[in-house]
């Protein structure tokens, strides 16, 4: 065969599969490895991204040693450093705790479990700029309601300088760790997932070996959720290093830089100072951290992720980190090196553990025969205790709402009435009309339409485009690019958006709708190319070669099968897409400086500047103004997208 027409064969086999994820892999050139490749140059040069390249001087790894040492410049990265590591460091072993107690107490039969398991949900989905402003409040430490309880069970605020919460240096991080453990419910319905596809006859044969029900916990639950586990303490650390969002709007000096994070520092160098070359490196370093984190979580999880986990005959292992395993095999080919030491240490390490539990473990003891109606009160009573539980904690969840609503009602005196209360007696309607009026928060409210809902367009179909590539399309290089969509979950927001803002200047958008909108239409974010591909291999093999024998062509295949067949993913993808884009502030902030094109999130923090937050009632109105939407648009999408979710953490 010629050249000629080995080349086109080779086109005809696998043009397809390009055509479909064609969209995504430019945007994966252009908007990230691109954009990476530069932000390294970027990190070796001192420019103040003014006067086009030919502005860059060369330094080389100054501007790394610059930020490690003593120069006052460089104190405010290593306290963020600091900063950030710490929250990192209780947030998500704290989170992680929080979502799987939650998903345990759901993981049963009880009353009422949906409506639950939508309240713990729902801070996940609304959290943004609203929310923070609710907690800024709640957290007050005179007028706040947490200090108000907390004073009703006889505890002296004074006495506790963390008890000053955000006005204080040693309260603020407490502040921000609890904000975030009121947003565990993404973690939670992800460990509800695997719970659910844990094979009931594995906590059989534990009873019947007379396992109680911790050694069932810890020999049989956890280690058939540890994949899911594992997902989740990589995602919610790769998160929890990336934070932005909250620390920005709840900075103040008070706080003696306790809530300087090192996105924020990377933003202020970049924005403020005009310091691209040292941002970068900052953005940079950042990244090595992440890096290093995540390559030890994976290459550690040998010794207590269990990939073989099944489900009942004709199941499958649970995917979420099984889909990591493209990650795992490039780590281990980068990690050659120091792999042999460290599999050594980590060996000896296990082996004392597995000694040391061998000689705590209580020997064991037959079953004793139960009684079936003390078995039966008994069952009866851990049911009852577990909806008091879940009850209580959705009143807790449900309490910053409730707190925002009471506030929005009440006139400025009854706001900072003392001690807080919940009820209002007199409702003042007139807040709301009065909140809108003071900015154009109609104006506000239209161009986060345009921004999302373009954006939702061009997410649900890029991106379902590219997972149906990567899920039912064999082409060169496949796995190659489903390794970078995982490994670009990991990339700072820092790292990329510098000089994505000089691309976006360089075509002259900077100021308009369309760096917001566009990167939507090429891909979007991948993890949303991740569900749509989990959930496109859930689909049986059977009805694609059903319609393939029918002479349906690839595009028919995708439009007329799969699509129809993917609603609980479309439905959960734009949703999730909506309340991303609704609820975004870096970009925004970013780019656009004409108060004319803000998005909701920017004119509520416009409308907190104006004010100085003296009229809380009206700020509060705003706040439920802005949340509304979410919670509506959540409880109408609830059942596909639970559906979804679970779908795709329970099919392989």
């Amino acid at each position: 065969m010629s050249d000629a027409g080995a080349i086109k064969t080779f086109w005809g086999r696998y043009r397809t599969g390009y055509l479909f994820a064609g969209p995504y892999l430019l945007g994966l050139a252009i908007l990230v490895v691109g954009p990476l490749l530069f932000s390294g140059v970027m990190s070796l040069t001192d420019w103040d991204g003014v006067g086009g390249l030919g502005g860059m001087e060369f330094v080389g790894l100054d501007n790394y040693r610059h930020a490690f040492s003593d120069d006052l410049q460089a104190t405010f990265f290593k306290k963020s450093l600091v900063n950030t590591l710490i929250y990192a460091a209780l947030s998500v072993p704290l989170g992680l705790a929080a979502g799987l107690g939650l998903a345990l107490l759901l993981n049963r039969r009880l009353p009422g479990l949906g409506l639950f398991r939508t309240v713990f949900y729902l801070p996940h989905v609304v959290a943004g700029v609203a929310t923070v402003m609710m907690w800024q409040w709640v957290f007050h430490p005179e007028l706040g309601l947490l200090n108000s309880a907390l004073r009703g069970l006889g505890v002296d605020i004074g006495a506790h300088p963390v008890l000053g919460w955000l006005q204080s240096p040693a309260g603020a991080k407490p502040a921000l760790i609890l904000m975030s453990l009121w947003g565990c419910g993404g973690a939670m319905l992800i460990f509800l997932a695997a719970l659910q596809n844990v094979p009931e006859h594995l906590y059989e044969a534990a009873r019947v070996d007379g396992a109680g029900r911790w050694r069932q916990f810890w020999h049989v639950t956890l280690p058939q959720i540890s994949p899911a586990l594992l997902f989740n303490l990589i995602m919610g650390t790769i998160g929890a290093l990336q934070i932005f969002t909250a620390p920005f709007l709840l900075y103040s000096r008070r706080q003696d830089n306790a809530l300087l994070m090192v996105v924020m520092q990377i933003y202020y160098e970049a924005f403020n100072f005009g310091r691209f070359g040292y941002a970068s490196a900052l953005a940079w370093i950042l990244l090595g951290i992440i890096l290093v984190l995540t390559l030890l979580l994976l290459w550690t999880s040998r010794h207590w992720v269990y990939y073989e986990a099944q489900a009942a005959p004709g199941g499958s292992a649970w995917p979420w980190a099984r889909a990591l395993e493209p990650l795992r095999r490039l780590v281990r080919g980068l990690w050659a090196p120091l792999r042999r030491r460290l599999a050594a240490l980590g060996d000896r390490l296990a082996d004392r553990w597995d000694r040391l539990r061998l000689a705590l473990r209580r020997p064991h003891r037959p079953a004793r025969p139960v009684n079936p109606r003390l078995a039966r009160l008994a069952r009866r009573g851990s049911g009852v205790l577990a909806w008091a539980v879940l009850a209580g904690l959705s009143a807790i969840f449900l309490m910053p709402f409730i707190w925002s609503l009471s506030a929005s009602l009440k006139p400025l005196g009854g706001v900072y009435a003392f001690p807080p209360e919940l009820g209002v007696a007199d409702p003042q309607w007139q807040n709301y009309p009065a909140a809108l009026a003071k900015l154009p928060f109609g104006r506000f409210v239209l161009n986060t339409l345009i921004i999302a809902l373009a954006s939702v367009a061009g997410q649900l179909l890029t991106g379902s485009m590219a997972g149906y590539a990567f899920a039912r399309l064999r082409w060169p290089g496949r796995d190659l690019c489903f390794g970078l969509l995982l490994a670009g979950m990991m990339l700072p927001a820092g790292l990329l958006v510098l000089p994505q803002f000089l691309i976006f200047g360089a075509l002259d958008w900077v100021n308009t709708y369309k760096p917001l909108i566009v990167p939507s239409w090429l891909g979007g974010a991948a993890f949303f190319v991740f569900l749509f591909r989990q959930f496109f291999r859930a689909i049986p093999v059977e009805l694609e070669e059903a319609a393939r024998l029918d002479g349906a062509s690839e595009w028919g295949l995708y439009w007329r099968v799969f699509l129809p067949l993917s609603k609980p993913v479309l439905i959960t993808v734009g949703l999730m897409s909506f309340v991303a884009h609704w609820q975004e502030f870096m970009a925004p902030l970013i780019y656009l400086s004409d108060f004319r094109r803000y998005p909701v999130s920017l004119g509520l923090r416009m409308y907190q500047s104006m004010e100085g937050g003296t009229y809380v009632n009206l700020l509060m109105a705003a706040s439920v103004v802005a949340t509304v939407p979410l919670i509506v648009l959540f409880l109408i999408g609830q059942r596909y997208f639970t559906r979804s979710l679970l779908l795709t953490g329970s099919k392989g």
